[in-house]
């Protein structure tokens, strides 16, 4: 029994001939660094043949092309700005909506492969009207390199698509305490924004499978309304109806949902 074969009876709950074993991101989320680290490789290499991978997956942009939101966007309303100081890495995005501009900050350390976000694109209520201003064109993909994946991992496992949820979308626009703060505030912004980013991320996902990128999706940002932050009928309110509308739609076209979350949920 070969990975692949391993990892779907394991979905379907079929019998297996041992209980499947993932690096997680190790396969594929890491690889724009992971090849630069001798003692990362030397793991990689350990585990070729033992282990069954869910290798992460996403399509990129075309050259020349700015997706914000899973929307296309005038590259002229996007400035990108780094500098360096010290040892760590700074990365400006400033976005030119039709309500003003917003700007959002991170910090990267050299060698450190976490990005921190040092100032967050929604300050306040406004920046978040500004992003609902956003105008939208939906981004559709190529998805070629999810068959190229497919069939260089063949029977060493699967690709796994990764996609956030509207609230994971809603609350890094503020970070988590700004997020709550706000919700206790103007629950009708915060409908407002997942509603918004619900649409985009639907139409997102639809497009790729329709192609025929269909596998097991990763969908995070459950955990964001998981204890203890929320009680769990808020969680009832900001996970469950948006989150079952993809999964819904990754049954609907035969593919499988992955929901990410840390916090203590029951089902």
């Amino acid at each position: 029994m070969d990975s692949r074969e391993r990892l779907m009876r394991t979905f379907r709950g079929e019998e297996v001939d041992r209980v499947p074993i993932s690096l997680y991101e190790f396969d594929g989320f890491y690889d724009d660094w992971i090849y630069d680290y001798p003692e990362y490789v030397e793991i990689l290499n350990y585990a070729e043949g033992k282990t069954d991978k869910m290798y992460f997956w996403s399509p990129r942009a075309e050259a020349g092309e700015e997706v914000l939101f899973y929307g296309v966007i005038d590259r002229n309303r996007v400035k990108r700005l780094e500098w360096r100081n010290g040892d760590s890495n700074y990365f400006r995005t400033v976005i030119e909506t039709p309500r003003g501009t917003i700007t959002t900050v991170r910090k990267q350390i050299e060698g450190v492969h976490t990005s921190w976000t040092i100032e967050y694109l929604c300050k306040d209520e406004e920046d978040a009207e500004r992003v609902l201003s956003l105008p939208y064109k939906p981004w559709r993909p190529s998805v070629d390199s999810f068959f190229t994946l497919d069939g260089r991992l063949g029977g060493s496992g699967i690709v796994m698509g990764d996609i956030p949820d509207a609230l994971c979308l809603t609350v890094e626009l503020f970070g988590l305490s700004r997020f709550i703060r706000l919700y206790v505030k103007n629950k009708a912004l915060i409908f407002d924004l997942l509603e918004f980013f619900q649409e985009r991320i639907y139409n997102y996902l639809r497009h790729i499978l329709a192609s025929g990128a269909v596998t097991l999706y990763r969908i995070v940002g459950p955990e964001y309304a998981a204890p203890p932050f929320f009680n769990p009928s808020e969680f009832d309110r900001l996970v469950t109806p948006y989150d079952a509308e993809l999964v819904e739609l990754l049954h609907s076209y035969g593919g499988l949902a992955r929901l990410h979350s840390h916090g203590k949920v029951k089902l």
